[in-house]
């Protein structure tokens, strides 16, 4: 993890052509900021630069993971997928740049909604199945996506409500294909390791088994239970009740929880 006392230390510096205003968050590799391209007549827009965390940047896996995460960004050019606009480097440090989305992600929506009470706590219905249109059209085309002929076979493999962001205008993207999987990628992962969030993951992904298009698929599915239910579907207490829960297939309809479902 980063160190929590140098977070942030990019503020009011300039990468390239974009100078860094916030932190908007920090991972495991990298730290996102929101940043401003200035230009002529009062020109000016704003941008996400993420940046691969300093101690990072000697460790060429995560160099390697980095440039992928872009490379495969750089391929997809659809409405319900976040644009990678630019990969840089200044001084040994490497960064992404995406484009800005005014709203929130599909996990502050639900907590903000079972917060506020409304509707019994829960999305409205059609606002859900609408979000799930929206993913499904972005997947598909990500699932599809060839290039020069040759497809990417590309699974994101970490579809979760913290990876869908609605924006202000209600279109909702896909973001974060850090760890996704694609024929072009250059790091591979290996073999026996799981990537992902445990509790949104096919069973075939937690027992890091070969997996396709469909564990996406999955994932969107357990999201949509836990948004028209408002409980969470297969976590736990612990990573091994979870794994348990997901790996038994056994799971109760979503109307059984709320009782204005079909």
């Amino acid at each position: 993890m980063a160190n929590p006392a140098r977070s942030g230390e990019l503020i009011g510096q300039k990468l390239g052509k974009y100078e860094l205003l916030a932190l908007i968050a920090v991972g495991g590799t990298a730290e996102i900021y929101l940043a401003r391209i200035s230009g002529a007549s009062g020109f000016e827009k704003y941008l996400v630069v993420k940046c691969l965390l300093d101690h990072l940047a000697d460790d060429q896996e995560f160099v390697r993971m980095f440039l992928d995460e872009a490379r495969v960004g750089a391929q997809l050019d659809h409405s319900n997928i976040v644009q990678t606009l630019e990969l840089g480097e200044q001084d040994g440090r490497y960064y992404l740049v995406i484009e800005y989305l005014a709203g929130m992600s599909v996990a502050q929506m639900a907590r903000k909604t079972q917060e506020r009470r409304v509707n019994g706590g829960l999305i409205d219905t059609n606002l859900v199945l609408g979000m799930a249109s929206q993913t499904c059209n972005g997947l598909h085309y990500a699932h599809r996506k060839t290039v020069q002929g040759k497809p990417l076979n590309l699974i994101h493999r970490d579809i979760s409500p913290q990876n869908l962001v609605v924006s202000y205008e209600g279109i909702l993207k896909i973001v974060d294909f850090g760890i996704a999987k694609s024929d072009i990628r250059e790091a591979q992962t290996r073999t026996g390791t799981i990537k992902g969030k445990f509790a949104y993951m096919s069973p075939e992904q937690c027992q890091a088994e070969d997996i396709d298009r469909r564990t996406d698929v999955f994932a969107l599915g357990v999201i949509i239970h836990e948004l028209l239910t408002g409980r969470r579907l297969f976590k736990r207490s612990t990573s091994y009740e979870t794994y348990q829960a997901i790996v038994s297939g056994k799971y109760q309809p979503p109307s059984k929880f709320n009782h204005r479902l079909d």
